[in-house]
């Protein structure tokens, strides 16, 4: 493998590392994301090759009213 593959593959990384934390901050600001009741959100995991939840989480998403002084 020649040199110049491996810092284009690590490029590549990093800048989709960062697309994905634009996308999160993007949704995270445009949606109010809230939990049906006011009971703590059970984060246990259940083993395996991915950490998948041992229950799923239940979200409300609503979106949040554009405020003009944003995009002014």
């Amino acid at each position: 493998m020649r040199r110049g593959n491996r810092e284009g593959y690590a490029l590549e990384c990093i800048v989709g590392l960062q697309m994905v934390r634009l996308t999160l901050a993007s949704f995270l600001q445009a949606f109010d994301i809230s939990t049906p009741s006011t009971a703590v959100v059970d984060m246990t995991e259940d083993a395996g090759l991915s950490n998948m939840k041992a229950t799923p989480v239940e979200v409300i998403v609503k979106p949040r009213p554009l405020s003009r002084v944003l995009y002014e």
